[in-house]
């Protein structure tokens, strides 16, 4: 027989199923971002996983390469585990990974570790002093990069923490103007209307 105890205040029962008991506690994700998010858990187990989009600009590598991998600690530097695909060929290379929370340190390894961002992101940040895109490091001998897990876009540059520049003609008035140019290279070309009066 079920039983519950009398006392001097209206009471709600809790929901049972017939000829069964309730859990009292269910594990599960009880955070309604995460994507694996459990309505029916009653206690967090820290299952919890965060749609992250790893975006890289390959554009000023001046590499060529055949796969593309973000690879850290969580895949024990592997090189295999978080792959990146450029489908329409623009050197914008993207995946998207399901996390758990916390932190994620990485960096991106090219064809079986035949090609890595490491020393061009140590070699960056002591030049510029830039360091941002690149907590994880003791300033000598390695820079990861690192972002708190949330379901969020990441956009980064092979080896650099700023953006890749792009050099081209930039004044929207010139004729051979670049919508994608990011530095004036001293190219731009201007129209000229040649008036003769005779």
């Amino acid at each position: 027989n079920r039983f519950v105890e009398v006392i001097s205040s209206d009471i709600v029962l809790n929901v049972v199923p017939w000829n069964g008991c309730a859990p009292t506690n269910i594990p599960g994700c009880t955070d309604p971002s995460a994507n694996n998010y459990n309505t029916n858990a009653t206690t967090d187990d820290g299952s919890c996983l965060y749609d992250v989009t790893l975006t890289l600009d390959m554009n000023c590598s001046g590499l060529s390469v055949g796969t593309l991998y973000a690879t850290g600690p969580s895949d024990s530097w592997s090189c295999n585990s978080y792959q990146l695909t450029d489908v329409d060929s623009n050197g914008i290379w993207e995946g998207v990974f399901s996390l758990p929370a916390g932190n994620f340190e990485y960096l991106y390894c090219a064809d079986g570790w035949s090609q890595s961002e490491g020393a061009a992101l140590l070699s960056n940040g002591t030049a510029t002093g830039d360091w941002s895109c690149t907590p994880a490091t003791d300033y000598w001998s390695y820079a990861n990069r690192q972002i708190t897990v949330a379901n969020t876009t990441i956009y980064d540059t092979w080896g650099q923490c700023n953006a890749c520049s792009v050099f081209g003609c930039t004044d929207s008035t010139a004729t051979n103007y670049d919508p994608t140019a990011t530095v004036d290279d001293g190219s731009c070309v201007y129209s000229q209307i040649l008036t003769i009066t005779t």
